[in-house]
């Protein structure tokens, strides 16, 4: 042990200053533009990788049911039971539908991480939408079924009634 350490030295107890630049309008600009390519690049990257998954999806007026082409219509079924009990939710109420597939991609892929088999994913009713018609609902089905979290994602039903019922979607991980 103390041949590994023969040539250490302490740090030293002064913190070296780092010149933070300030931001001008040109490099600005240059940042807006690394984030428009960043997020051009990660939408293709997305399409890449949920390229290979496929949902077989299936609507009834306001309930909605997907299941990837190997999984069985039986366990997803019992996504929408009162005995479904998610261990992480994700509640978008307010949300912009542009911003759900980057919060429910970073949500999924965080929480399979973690082990978790069971989400609930809350987008409310839509009344309180211009026209009453929700609009986070058909953003988070294509962010399951689209986005880089797809291939994680087992499949998805509209949550029991005891936990938002059209309002909220229960989720299941592979």
């Amino acid at each position: 042990l103390n041949d590994a350490y023969s040539g250490a030295r302490p740090l030293s107890a002064k913190p070296s200053r780092k010149l933070v630049p300030t931001a001008t309008p040109a490099r600005k600009r240059a940042s807006e533009e690394d984030r428009a390519q960043e997020l051009a690049a990660r939408k293709r990257l997305a399409a890449l990788v949920s390229g290979g998954v496929h949902f077989k999806i299936k609507r009834d007026d306001d309930f909605v049911q997907a299941y990837r082409s190997e999984a069985s219509s039986k366990v997803v079924a019992k996504l929408s039971g009162k005995g479904f009990a998610p261990e992480a939710s994700l509640d978008l109420h307010g949300e912009r539908a542009a911003r759900v597939s980057e919060a429910v991609s970073s949500f999924v892929r965080l929480h399979h991480r973690r082990g978790a088999r069971h989400l609930l994913i809350i987008v409310g009713k839509g009344l309180h939408s211009e026209d009453g018609t929700g609009v986070l609902q058909p953003a988070l089905i294509d962010a399951l079924t689209q986005s880089l979290c797809a291939p994680l994602v087992r499949g998805f039903a509209t949550a029991h009634a005891s936990l938002g019922g059209t309002g909220a979607m229960a989720v299941l991980l592979v």
